[in-house]
């Protein structure tokens, strides 16, 4: 879902947790939790979060990545970060 996310639609989830990935009754794995989501601009990024904090309306603060805590540049990497804590778990 990540990979045509990010390759076809040019999107960043920014939103990736346990908490938005099912897995249904016949083992397909289903992500949800768009609400945060961006398109990416030609550089391959999205602007900056400024003032994160950690509650509705930004990523959780268990799976983001650190640059999006920070206030850096966020790109498609973000999501592969946060999938990765996922794995984690």
């Amino acid at each position: 879902a990540l990979n045509f996310l990010h390759e076809n639609g040019n999107l960043i989830h920014l939103n990736v947790s346990s908490q938005n990935i099912f897995v249904t009754k016949n083992m397909k794995v289903k992500l949800f939790g768009f609400n945060l989501m961006h398109e990416v601009n030609e550089n391959g990024s999205i602007e900056p979060i400024v003032n994160y904090q950690n509650g509705p309306g930004f990523p959780h603060i268990r799976y983001v990545a650190p640059e999006v805590v920070s206030g850096k540049e966020i790109t498609k990497k973000a999501d592969v970060y946060s999938f990765g804590t996922v794995f984690y778990e």
